[in-house]
């Protein structure tokens, strides 16, 4: 590897530890806690008080109170992981390039003989590494929890759920730093993520278009179900992601910085 390449790269690791910390803590906990207080939410409903709730409530929450699995397969993937990972992707991708530009120094990076597509690169790998790690973390995290709690689940067939979480949170990222590129300031970058990305969340709200949502893709419904990694969801998320990146390289390569 070269020299300068190296150097970038180190940079990269050294500005991302927060990163690392942050999401490794933050999604520990909270998947640590959900075995504990699996019992917790039995005890939040008074005798019969399920039963007035309205269908579309009242068929999961009794689902999940029957059966640990899918409180545990909803409470991570559908929507704490989930959800976590597009905060993080917001947090840790926002500043990749406008924070650069504006703290001045950018000037840095693009003194080193590598091409812009290499730094661009390498900063997307660094900050999609703390991404995956994080969410490795909380998994074993909310199986050891569950474990701990005399909540035994299937070890294989929970981590089923990590190729689309992993692939959705490329594709996360990818649309961050395109708005990094996009804007001149981490704020404005973050302003432009999130409305781009509660575009995107319009199909999940959409029953024709929930198939197309990359939030509902990522929560694994399907895979709950049938125990089948849905392999050509995970392989379209994962070129969807390294579409956007090509895009933005594109876009990075002649911006005037």
């Amino acid at each position: 590897m070269p020299s300068p390449l190296r150097a970038v790269i180190r940079k990269e690791l050294r500005e991302s530890v927060w990163k690392l910390w942050l999401g490794v803590g933050l999604l520990t906990v909270l998947g640590g806690m959900l075995g504990p207080t699996y019992g917790l939410l039995g005890g939040i409903f008074p005798q019969g008080a399920i039963e007035l709730l309205p269908a579309w409530l009242r068929g999961p929450l009794s689902a999940m109170l029957g059966d640990y699995r899918l409180y545990l397969w909803y409470n991570w993937y559908s929507k704490n992981l989930y959800q976590m990972l597009t905060v993080f992707s917001i947090v840790f991708g926002a500043g990749l390039v406008a924070g650069e530009i504006s703290h001045r120094t950018s000037g840095f990076l693009h003194s080193k003989p590598v091409s812009r597509s290499v730094v661009l690169a390498a900063k997307y790998a660094v900050a999609l590494g703390a991404l995956w790690l994080s969410a490795l973390a909380g998994t074993a995290a909310a199986l050891i929890g569950s474990y701990a709690s005399d909540h035994p689940v299937a070890v294989r067939s929970f981590l089923l759920g990590l190729p689309a979480a992993l692939s959705g949170a490329a594709v996360l990222l990818s649309v961050v730093l395109l708005a990094s590129v996009s804007a001149r300031e981490p704020m404005k970058a973050a302003g432009l993520a999130v409305l781009w990305l509660v575009i995107m969340s319009v199909a999940s709200v959409v029953r024709p278009l929930r198939g197309f949502s990359l939030f509902v893709r990522m929560s694994g419904e399907r895979t709950a179900l049938t125990g089948q990694v849905e392999w050509g969801a995970v392989l379209v998320m994962l070129a969807a992601a390294a579409l956007v990146l090509g895009v933005t390289m594109r876009v990075f390569r002649t911006k005037e910085l």
